[in-house]
């Protein structure tokens, strides 16, 4: 019985597991003069997904740009996001805080229990003029 049920627990776990490789961990730029940074989300599961990119400063002098905004993630592959960040010429001197927000949405939603994934980075910027 025991063994039964180590089985059946094992099956729950990998049926609903999520497993994503997200690089870099962390932001943190100068921009100054705008900056560019390329992120990797690699899809290590076997469930399709769409992928929502989102970005979120408290400062909103700190314009951002993001390609692609939404896109397919297919089993085992990988892509690249690319965000362009760019400081207004009256931003002060200092150390500007924000979260970029990779949101994961199941394409067969019902299948994982209406679970979708969100993977947060920090992101720290400044300027120096």
């Amino acid at each position: 019985m025991k063994a039964f049920i180590k089985i059946l627990i094992f099956f729950v776990i990998s049926k609903f597991s999520v497993a994503f490789m997200l690089y870099p961990k962390e932001l943190k730029k100068d921009i100054t003069k705008g900056a560019l940074e390329t992120f990797t989300i690699v899809n290590t599961c076997n469930q399709i997904y769409v992928v929502r990119v989102e970005s979120s400063f408290k400062n909103v002098d700190i314009k951002t740009q993001i390609y692609p905004k939404v896109f397919i993630l297919n089993p085992q592959e990988e892509k690249f996001v690319k965000i362009s960040l760019q400081s207004d010429k009256n931003l002060e001197n200092q150390m500007h805080t924000g979260k970029i927000k990779f949101t994961l949405i199941p394409v067969h939603l019902k299948e994982f229990n209406n679970i979708i994934v969100e993977l947060c980075i920090d992101a720290e910027v400044y300027t120096q003029r």
